[in-house]
């Protein structure tokens, strides 16, 4: 795909070689006046310190062989997010990318006037990277006589450069870090920054301080970072509905340029925790997850599918957990002939009547026919001196029958619960198909797949007392009650029809090629 940046990119360096070309045209033409020929001169040094200015250009153009920098190269380049955040393993390309958007938003977009901010760790990282990556990005006549030293980036301490466009624009930009921060936290108050680029790891605090000083230009906030914390994946890769993130992961082996087999030689010589964050840029509190055995990646390699007619004769279920305060939800599933349970659907909704949940429920479940009542908490059946009639007394009043999931009458017949779920996700057919997948289009409940965690104490181990986090479990609770209340009549003979190739299971042949 050609995306607008490469066009960009493409146009630009065309017109400084069209310059070129006709300044040597001028220069090689034995007609060309004494002053022709000092003007085409002077037409070629310019045009090659302007090429030599143009790595945003260069990098851009690059971007071919690098897929997943040049989707987030060009999010950015369209200017219609708030947050664009880069996590990614080493010498994954995160700050080939990250740098060629700030250096084109600097020259291209920004006002006469704007303030930037360039954060990371601590200063000597700044020096090394983002300081350098700066003077690496812009054509140095926009430093006027400002220089970058490798030993000690633009000078001093926290250092503020000040940068003269060609266009007459002057920019202000700052390289602060979280050490600073962290010393002074005022140094990060009252002051409105147009965007801010956040380099390696932070906290999620400072983050926080940082974000809100981009709120009165309507600034932008571009992070490329290690995922070394859990914070960054927890709040950006399943963001909430409405959120303006673009949220790209980078592998080393996406980088085409490195030899695959050093790669490869430095993923044994680590941990197997290390490996999936240095290469493959997995969060590394995935540990943390209690579904961490769920994979965001389509069936084979993980546990997603695209939507597909489900066939009539399937058989179907409906599961639901019940909120008051927090959301109510309902969660379609169907089962092959081959035992492969799909969710299918998914309802979430909050501050709703038990009537109004019936009847959205109700036109979502249009035309189909069910394995019996929706299954639900039992708690649902509860009634007590105060509250004569409970809540599956109000569902059934409208005409929608229940009947309830089993009960985890202990922590530990709770845990059991969690981990038939776990099966399912881990049990794979003998292609490698999971044999639990749930469709893309259930947002909801891939979000809290990625979301749900153990409670970790002090040493991050799980807490024994309290093991599992509140909230991010509402369409969980739903897919627990279900497996755990009707994996029995899940399972079903295998039917095979056989081609004189090989055999084909019956779900093969239903299912859209």
């Amino acid at each position: 795909m050609d995306y607008p940046h490469r066009f960009w990119a493409r146009e630009r360096i065309g017109a400084l070689k069209r310059i070129s070309s006709k300044a040597s045209s001028t220069l090689t033409s034995s007609a060309s006046s004494p002053k022709a020929r000092l003007e085409a001169l002077e037409a070629l040094r310019r045009a090659k310190n302007q090429f030599e200015g143009m790595e945003v250009e260069r990098t851009f153009q690059g971007t071919k062989d690098f897929p997943k920098q040049d989707e987030f190269i060009a999010a950015f380049f369209a200017q219609k997010h708030k947050y664009y955040i880069l996590t990614g393993g080493n010498r994954a390309g995160k700050t080939y990318a990250a740098r060629a958007c700030v250096g084109w938003y600097l020259r291209e977009k920004a006002q006469d006037g704007d303030i930037f901010w360039m954060v990371g760790p601590n200063m000597d990282k700044s020096v090394s990277r983002q300081q350098r990556d700066l003077w690496e990005a812009l054509p140095r006549e926009c430093f006027g006589s400002r220089r970058y030293n490798p030993a000690t980036g633009f000078g001093g301490v926290n250092p503020t450069v000040l940068l003269h466009m060609p266009d007459g624009r002057e920019l202000v930009v700052r390289f602060m870090s979280e050490a600073q921060w962290r010393n002074d936290p005022k140094a990060f108050e009252a002051e409105s920054i147009a965007g801010v680029w956040i380099d390696e790891t932070v906290s999620e605090d400072a983050f926080d301080t940082m974000i809100w000083r981009t709120i009165d230009r309507k600034g932008w906030v571009l992070g490329s970072f290690i995922p070394n914390v859990s914070w960054v994946h927890q709040r950006f890769a399943e963001p909430e509905p409405g959120q303006r993130v673009v949220y790209v992961e980078l592998w080393t082996t996406d980088n085409p340029y490195l030899p695959q087999e050093e790669v490869a030689e430095m993923g044994k010589s680590v941990s197997e925790e290390v490996r999936q964050v240095r290469l493959f840029g997995k969060p590394a509190y995935l540990s943390s997850l209690v579904y961490a055995c769920f994979e965001k990646d389509y069936a084979p390699r993980g546990h997603l599918c695209k939507p597909f007619p489900v066939p009539g004769w399937w058989p179907r279920w409906r599961a639901l957990d019940w909120g008051t305060r927090s959301p109510t939800t309902c969660l379609w599933l169907t089962a092959s002939p081959r035992n492969t349970v799909y969710v299918y659907r998914e309802y979430y909704a909050a501050g709703r009547s038990a009537q109004e949940h019936v009847k959205a429920i109700n036109a979502m479940s249009e035309g189909e026919a069910y394995q019996g009542p929706a299954i639900i908490d039992p708690s649902v059946f509860v009634v007590n001196q105060a509250n004569m009639t409970s809540v599956a007394d109000e569902f059934q009043r409208h005409g929608f029958s229940l009947v309830p999931a089993v009960r985890a009458t202990s922590q530990r017949s709770f845990e059991a619960q969690v981990e038939t779920v776990k099966d399912w996700f881990m049990g794979r057919h003998q292609d490698c198909q999971p044999m639990l997948q749930v469709f893309d289009i259930c947002k909801w409940t891939i979000r809290e797949l990625r979301k749900w965690s153990y409670r970790m104490d002090k040493f991050g181990n799980p807490d024994p007392d309290d093991r599992y986090e509140k909230g991010n479990d509402h369409c969980l609770d739903a897919l627990r009650y279900c497996i755990v209340t009707a994996h029995p009549t899940f399972r079903r003979e295998k039917v095979q029809v056989f081609d004189r190739n090989q055999g084909a299971d019956v779900e093969d042949l239903a299912l859209p090629a």
